[in-house]
């Protein structure tokens, strides 16, 4: 048995190395084969299915970011709020405390008319106004009353010319005391104010806090959901076109079937691309 194998095998490398020896595969018909290609890009562009799920897909990516975009204008209001809050609390902190009011200015006096000097009988001296024509010592002003003699007429006494009436008296300055309790109650006010304030830029800034680490997780969320998305429908799409092209390459007779953009040189290879989108299209609902 060993001998004959042997034999067997020295004969067949005598005619290897002589290059007679050829297997043709038209006499082998068990271990034929062909091949078939598939333009999976054009299938993508054309099968109607992809189109659907991409404008799916991307009514799902207008939904989320529409959320992220306000909760984003939530965040931006807050912040507003908070740059507001702390202008009203920078003012109220600087409001000036309780002043009095300036003490009224004393109304104008008008100006009085100085009394006119009496003038003495003349005693004989030389008088330089009564040496003048027409100029002689003045008369007295006497007011005629009824029923008294001329005689005893008594010169009028001068009136001031005055036409201002009496300034109004000024207001008196509240006493001390209680300026001092209006301070201190401004002072408490305004105390309160700032601490009310305080309260509310605090309470807003933990708000922003709690909101912006919300976006974040929110935003990390809907990255994975969206990957899982994507993920599961081109699981489902690349499915579908692989068991349309399993039975058209069966019903073909092709034994193995390659993506059309990898083949650099195929002749007499089978263009399954048609056959496939049709069988697609044949289990559309």
């Amino acid at each position: 048995m060993k001998k004959t194998s042997l034999a067997v095998m020295t004969a067949l490398l005598a005619a290897a190395a002589a290059g007679a020896m050829e297997i043709s595969l038209e006499e082998n018909r068990g271990q034929r084969g062909s091949i078939g290609t598939v333009d999976l890009q054009a299938v993508f562009r054309r099968f109607p299915e992809v189109q659907r799920a991409k404008q799916s897909y991307a009514e799902v990516v207008r939904q989320a970011e529409e959320q992220v975009n306000l909760k984003k204008a939530e965040l931006i209001r807050l912040r507003a709020d908070i740059a507001a809050l702390k202008a009203e609390r920078e003012a109220a902190a600087r409001a000036p405390l309780y002043a009095p009011p300036p003490a009224p200015s004393p109304a104008p006096v008008a100006p009085v008319a100085p009394e006119p000097t009496p003038v003495a009988p003349s005693t004989g001296a030389a008088n330089p106004v009564s040496g003048l024509p027409g100029m002689g010592s003045p008369e007295p002003l006497r007011i005629a009353i009824p029923g008294m003699p001329e005689e005893t007429l008594a010169p009028a006494a001068p009136v001031a010319a005055s036409t201002a009436s009496a300034a109004a008296p000024a207001a008196p300055e509240p006493p001390a005391a209680e300026l001092q309790a209006r301070a201190e109650e401004q002072l408490r006010k305004r105390d309160a104010k700032v601490k009310e304030l305080d309260a509310a830029v605090a309470a807003k800034e933990a708000d922003l806090a709690a909101k912006q680490a919300s976006l974040t997780s929110y935003q990390t969320q809907v990255e994975k959901d969206l990957v899982d998305i994507e993920s599961r429908r081109s699981e489902m799409l690349l499915g579908r076109i692989y068991a349309a092209v399993k039975e058209t390459a069966i019903e073909s007779g092709v034994s193995v079937v390659i993506d059309k953009t990898a083949v650099l040189f195929g002749q007499g290879s089978a263009d399954l691309t048609d056959k496939v989108l049709k069988k697609l299209e044949g289990t559309l609902p």
